[in-house]
């Protein structure tokens, strides 16, 4: 810019030293002036746009150098490893390092870190990683989600902090098992999830693709506190199974009386119910099968003498 300033001061000087005053240079001198001025105004704005392109570039540079120290190094203890043990500091870590963690750190199964944290009731490692927008609907090669995996084994407090992400607690695995019928076939406090799923607005009805329904499931195991919180949403207890076994029909194969008497509150379902389903020689088998004992089918099916004839149907 200096440069063109110094031309054009030599070349005023050049016309002054000339002494021609004459119209016609005059007006030539003019143009000569415009033509200079409009030259130095686009040698300006290159010049800006120059300086503001390296002004750019350089930031750029600063900000990925800033990244790329920040990022460091993913921490000695693998992803997987991390969120089986619930360490959430590596779990931070890996996130900070730039570990991918939605990554299927377990090729066989498809599993990623939070089928793992599901899988060993990590709770505070769990919920983490669904802050840090790790996807709790990923599936494995089976359909099962990290949402499934923390209801069939998770804890009370897992399964609080998934109905608190907003998590789909209607998904299904491959097998059909909706997170009702995961919770009945569960280890532990059975009942308090189921309650907590009727709150959260789950369905406790639906069966699986083999026609059971979480009642089927609980009256297999005899779970008469939760069996009532299904009588609590209003479930349909009379739902068969594709083999015509009722809630009551299962409960009175496994010998669990409790659950039988309460759900004998049907009138006369049982009786009915078994008399449709089950042959003389099913029911001799059954008689069979537990010497010593009367089991409760025959029993149920006959509903005059004994423990059962002094349930109050319909109370």
């Amino acid at each position: 810019m200096r440069v063109a300033g110094l031309v054009l001061l030599a070349a005023l000087a050049y016309a002054d030293a000339s002494r021609v005053s004459t119209p016609g240079y005059l007006a030539g001198r003019q143009d000569r002036i415009a033509e200079i001025e409009k030259s130095l105004s686009s040698t300006a704005e290159q010049l800006a746009r120059a300086r503001n392109l390296f002004q750019s570039l350089r930031e750029d540079e600063e900000a990925e150098a800033a990244t790329t120290t920040t990022r460091g190094q993913p921490p000695a203890i693998s992803l997987q490893d991390a969120a089986e043990q619930g360490d959430v500091a590596a779990l931070a870590a890996h996130r900070q390092a730039g570990s991918d963690l939605n990554a299927e750190v377990e090729s066989e199964g498809g599993w990623t870190a939070a089928h793992w944290a599901a899988l060993r009731g990590q709770t505070a490692a769990l919920k983490f990683l669904h802050e840090a927008g790790a996807n709790l609907s990923a599936t494995d090669r089976w359909g099962s989600t990290p949402v499934l995996m923390a209801l069939e084994g998770g804890t009370v407090e897992m399964l609080e902090a998934l109905v608190e992400a907003g998590v789909d607690l209607n998904v299904t695995d491959n097998g059909g098992n909706t997170p009702a019928i995961l919770v009945a076939d569960g280890l532990d406090h059975t009942a308090e999830k189921l309650l907590i799923l009727l709150k959260a607005g789950a369905d406790l009805e639906k069966a699986n693709q083999r026609g059971r329904t979480p009642a089927h499931v609980l009256a297999e195991r005899g779970e008469v506190d939760a069996l009532r919180v299904l009588i609590q949403a209003g479930v349909n207890l009379n739902a068969p199974t594709p083999d015509g076994y009722t809630a009551a029909d299962i409960a009175a194969l496994n010998h669990h009386e409790e659950a039988l008497k309460l759900l004998l509150k049907v009138p006369c379902r049982i009786r009915k119910r078994c008399r449709q389903t089950l042959s003389k020689k099913d029911r001799r088998r059954q008689i069979q099968s537990s010497p010593g004992r009367v089991p409760l089918l025959p029993v149920a099916l006959q509903m005059d003498e004994g423990p059962l004839s002094r349930v109050r149907v319909g109370g």
